[in-house]
């Protein structure tokens, strides 16, 4: 019953939570040979011919000083260039492709060609910026185009690696470039300002979801209205970003850069980065799974009352002889401090494992190891210092919280979250030192919410069932040792004492009463 409730809850939820696909316009057949006719301002579905040049042609106006073109494609690598000859310094390929084009001489069109290795529908947009607005790429030193308005993304190990071109300064198509190598002053790019933005897209998304997406993330207005802000960058630092993402999440990044003389914005391409939808659907990663939710369960509402049960649960939590070595100094010498310990430095690490998984983990401060794994160690020491003064609440609270988060985890394994990301942050850092540099760009998802929920429900119920457990119960079990050594001498007392081994023998009935026939033997 609770199984089918939940099914239908979380099926109803993700529903809700994922948007409605929109109807793209399409141009109708407004082809002339090869040439097709795109508006300005607006996305729309062509249909690209397999290994055939597609020239495109889009309408300007006075008040258009940069256009900035991009093309998406699910399933074809795509091929944008400036010139019909797709000459070096001109091209650009990928999934997702964008060129500026900028105006030289006052026209009615201007045209830009587009290729794919096959046939395949791209959603394609023209969008339009005034002279007062930040052109993306305008300062590029590094890659091929002259102006690159794409986001370059690399993979690296445990990290995502997102470089751009700089971008300059809006100007109007009929003077010339302002130098992007001279001067530092406020007339210059260098008084720009970058943002990250990030989306997350739907689970088991269809090509159009993945295509109204990307339209919310290629403007600016919109991408600050639906997107998740990761980070900002400055103009002086370094024109890239690390990025841990989750494997399971399909996330859209985009750069939003802003002129804050101008009070202007403008957009780079947006840039997708596929999750991995078959990652930890093995039959032995599903049974793991459902072994620590059960012993999570366990531990949650029966964790206190099984005292041995959580003393060997938390030692395999930290290491299997510290375990050992704390169920033994508790069977041994009734010492319930080591055990109380762990539980309590257990209780302080995911305290800061939660610390660490919200934007405060992203300040600058925290990118030096030192001063990170200071406040970890600092956080996690806070836990024993609260618990000291009474063991037998802070003992149950952790097998509580513990337990619930061992349900949850293995609940978050098979639905599309970030909450397992999340509290593996710090874990990765110790076990790969190069993510120290990286930001946390996994937005909290709707089911994050809901297991956030389910984890604080379970915590509660585990700690009041505990309680009404233990209300009879003396605050910890006696020494099993101690137990075990009055149980043999009781025996051994029992083994000793006569009357252990004396048989008893049936009683001889007594006479109703005595007279002269009575023998003298019964009557004495």
């Amino acid at each position: 019953m609770m199984e089918t409730f939940w099914f239908w809850f979380f099926t109803c939820f993700a529903l809700l939570s994922t948007p409605v696909s929109p109807d793209f316009h399409r141009p109708a057949q407004n082809v002339t040979g090869s040439t097709l006719h795109l508006p300005t301002g607006r996305f729309s579905l062509l249909a690209v011919p397999a290994n055939r040049t597609l020239k495109v042609s889009v309408p300007l106006s006075s008040s258009i000083s940069a256009l900035v073109i991009q093309a998406h494609s699910t399933d074809a690598v795509l091929t944008a260039s400036l010139t019909a000859d797709f000459s070096q310094g001109n091209v650009y390929q990928g999934a997702s492709v964008g060129l500026v084009l900028k105006p030289v001489v006052l026209s009615q069109m201007i045209s830009w060609y587009l290729q794919a290795d096959r046939a395949t529908q791209a959603l394609v947009a023209a969008l339009p910026y005034s002279a007062e607005a930040p052109v993306p790429g305008g300062c590029n030193l590094e890659f091929d185009l002259e102006t690159d308005p794409n986001l370059h993304i690399a993979f690296e190990e445990n990290v995502v690696k997102l470089e751009f071109a700089p971008a300059n300064v809006g100007w109007p198509w009929f003077v010339a470039e302002p130098p992007c190598d001279v001067g530092t002053g406020a007339g210059t790019h260098w008084r720009l300002e970058y943002d990250f933005f990030c989306l997350v897209l739907p689970p088991s998304f269809e090509n159009s979801v993945e295509w109204h997406q990307f339209a919310r993330m290629a403007m600016p207005g919109s991408t600050l209205r639906f997107g998740s802000k990761v980070t900002t960058l400055p103009s002086s630092s370094l024109p890239r970003v690390l990025i841990t993402t989750a494997p399971h999440l399909s996330i859209i990044f985009t750069l939003v850069v802003h002129d804050p003389l101008m009070r202007t914005t403008a957009s780079y391409v947006p840039i997708l980065v596929p999750g991995c939808s078959s990652c930890g659907s093995s039959i032995l990663v599903i049974l793991l799974c459902v072994i620590i939710g059960t012993l999570g369960l366990i531990l949650c509402f029966l964790g206190h009352y099984l005292y041995h049960l959580a003393a060997l649960a938390m030692g395999l939590g930290t290491a299997m002889l510290a375990g050992c070595i704390a169920l033994f100094v508790w069977w041994r010498f009734g010492s319930v401090l080591l055990c109380s310990l762990i539980l309590s430095l257990l209780f302080g690490v995911q305290i800061a494992l939660i610390i660490f998984a919200t934007p405060l983990g992203n300040l600058a401060v925290f990118k030096s190891d030192f001063n990170f794994w200071m406040c970890f160690v600092c956080v996690v020491l806070f836990g024993p210092l609260l618990s000291l003064p009474c063991l037998k609440m802070s003992a149950v609270v952790a097998c509580a919280v513990i337990g619930a988060e061992m349900v949850v985890l293995a609940i978050a394994w098979f639905v599309p979250c970030a909450l397992p990301y999340l509290l593996i942050i710090v874990p990765r850092r110790a076990a790969h030192p190069s993510t120290a540099l990286a930001i946390n760009a996994i937005p909290l998802q709707p089911y994050d919410f809901l297991l956030v929920a389910l984890w604080l429900l379970l915590a509660i119920a585990g700690t009041v069932i505990q309680y009404q457990l233990l209300s009879d119960r003396p605050p910890f079990p006696p020494c099993p040792y101690d137990l075990w050594r009055e149980e043999r001498e009781h025996r051994r007392e029992d083994l000793l004492n006569p009357q252990h081994h004396q048989q008893a023998r049936p009683s001889r009935p007594q006479p109703g009463g005595c007279g002269e026939r009575t023998p003298l033997l019964l009557a004495h």
